[in-house]
Parts: C-alpha cells; sequence; structure tokens
C-alpha cells in the first residue's frame, strides 16, 4: 500500500511537470483567454478575425497580448474605437498585432514592453462595431513595423493559432465589425486616432466633441 501511495504521488508530480512544460512551451497565447467564439473570420474585406464574448452581448472578457512585445499605439480611433498596437519580432520577422473595440481605456501604455498573456485591456463595442467582440488584427512588416497601414494583414487562424477554427453556426453579423464592406472600400483612410497622452490633455468637452467617451 505505502509502494502504491508512493507511485501515486510520483505519477501526479509528472503530470504536473508535463502541464507546466506544455503551459511554458505554449508560443502564443489566445488573445481571449474566457473565449474562443469567433463570429467573423479573415477575408480581403475584413483584416482580422472577431471574436465574441463568453457571453453573447456581455462585454468585459479579458484581453491579452498574444505574444511578446512593444505597445506601439494606445489610445481611441474613430474606426477601432478603444485600441492597443503591439510589435512583435517573431523567428526574425515583425510583426503587429491590433485588439479593438474595448469597452474602456487600455491597461497597457505608449513603449511598454508586454510579455504574452499581459492583459491590454477588456472586450467591448466601441467604434465601428456591431455587438460585443474583440477585433484581432496580426500583420507582418516588410521591416520596421509603422503605425500606419503599410504592414500586410496576415490570418491569425492560419499563421498563428490552427487549431482554432470558427465554427459553421457561430458566424453572426451581431457581434462583429460593421458589415458589410466591400472590397474597394478602405474605411481606414478616414480614420482619426488620439492617443491617451491627448486625450488626458483634453477637457470633458472636447472629448464629447470628438466622440471619445468619458469614463
Amino acid at each position: 500500500m505505502k509502494r502504491l501511495v508512493t507511485l501515486l504521488s510520483v505519477l501526479a508530480l509528472c503530470i504536473a511537470s508535463l502541464s507546466t512544460v506544455a503551459s511554458a512551451n505554449s508560443v502564443y497565447t489566445w488573445p481571449v483567454p474566457e473565449s474562443s467564439r469567433i463570429t467573423q473570420g479573415f477575408s480581403s474585406g475584413h483584416n482580422g478575425i472577431d471574436i465574441g464574448a463568453k457571453t453573447a452581448g456581455v462585454a468585459g472578457n479579458k484581453i491579452v497580448a498574444f505574444y511578446g512585445g512593444t505597445v506601439s499605439r494606445s489610445g481611441w480611433s474613430t474606426s477601432y474605437g478603444w485600441v492597443v498596437y503591439i510589435h512583435h519580432v517573431i523567428n526574425n520577422t515583425n510583426y503587429q498585432s491590433r485588439y479593438a473595440h474595448m469597452n474602456q481605456s487600455p491597461s497597457v501604455s505608449l513603449n511598454q514592453n508586454v510579455s504574452k498573456g499581459t492583459t491590454v485591456g477588456y472586450m467591448g463595442q466601441t467604434g465601428d462595431a456591431t455587438g460585443v467582440h474583440l477585433h484581432f488584427e496580426t500583420r507582418k512588416c516588410a521591416s520596421a513595423c509603422q503605425i500606419d497601414n503599410s504592414s500586410t494583414p496576415v490570418n491569425p487562424i492560419t499563421n498563428f493559432f490552427p487549431e482554432y477554427s470558427i465554427a459553421s453556426d457561430s458566424f453572426t453579423t451581431e457581434e462583429t465589425d460593421l458589415l458589410p464592406v466591400p472590397d474597394f472600400i478602405q474605411l481606414e483612410e478616414d480614420e482619426v486616432f488620439y492617443s491617451m497622452e491627448d486625450i488626458q490633455n483634453m477637457s470633458v468637452e472636447e472629448r464629447i466633441e470628438k466622440g471619445i467617451p468619458i469614463e
């Protein structure tokens, strides 16, 4: 009996150790740990994927950095709403990730170094969005990443999360970016962005005039 207890204890330790190693070896972190519901996929007319809330329509799910890097944008966009951009170097290649439509100002600051899994904000419905969701983009940069749209959008699923997929019954126009958007229309060209530094120096009246939520 004593030997059996010892063997069971060793087995439990081995399982725990393997679990820890597997977690440590996970290269990328899914940006919404509480939800894997993909409500809109990547396409030529949609530069990222949309991830719905754990409970449809309920804001507040935590959003985390999918990989370590440096925050290059944190603030308010007329199209993305509350948004964060992070620059990464992955296998000697420069990438940028974007986390849009958050329900409040970002949890990270410009030039902050973040690790994968760092909380960057919380899911919401700000900017050009229908329903509560995260719009998640990954972009490949030819050289150093810029904060404009010179980078090339790449599919987050096929490039970083092949184990995730959009279920046939999960697509909905109620938890996505505004649709339909024809391919030839580039709404981002009209985007206006305000950094957190800009916003902190605005009066309440200025924020209201610019459509920036008062928290």
